[in-house]
């Protein structure tokens, strides 16, 4: 499997439309991934010897490929433009699952390899430091990645 490669695919098909459109059509894709989800028993979703190319049960890689990791690119698209109240209102409405997934691990809020430069990571997240004071889990996020 080569991930630059489909990630370089998926960039040239996505990168001229919106976020909004990116996000609306991914919720779409994301009911037909489900439907595949409800075709697997309970014994086949917690083996890890399906070559998903990591050493996971198949409940986890599936959580991580349906909704950790595209939540995460949103997430991070939207603290890279300053859209500080979309992405506080996607980290609340996903953070049961994320922190399911991770077992309770912050840490899995971690955006610093998608930033290509740490000083626009700071400034972002200290901005959304200046925005978002008084709430203690986006405040245990900006500390994840101020690290």
């Amino acid at each position: 499997m080569d991930i630059e490669k489909i990630n370089k695919t998926n960039y040239e098909k996505y990168k001229n439309k919106t976020l909004k459109d990116v996000v609306n059509e991914s919720k779409t894709i994301l009911e037909e991934y489900k439907n595949v989800l409800g075709l697997f028993n309970e014994e086949e979703l917690l083996s890890d010897k399906f070559p998903t190319g990591f050493s996971w049960a198949l409940w986890k890689y599936m959580a991580m490929d349906l909704c950790i990791h595209p939540l995460m690119h949103i997430m991070y698209q939207y603290i890279k433009r300053g859209d500080y109240n979309e992405f506080i209102k996607e980290t609340e409405s996903s953070k049961k699952y994320f922190m399911e997934y991770s077992g309770n691990n912050i840490k899995e809020y971690y955006f610093g390899d998608l930033f290509e430069n740490k000083e626009e990571k700071e400034k972002r997240f200290k901005e959304l430091r200046e925005i978002e004071k008084n709430n203690k889990f986006i405040e245990e996020i900006i500390k994840t990645n101020m690290e």
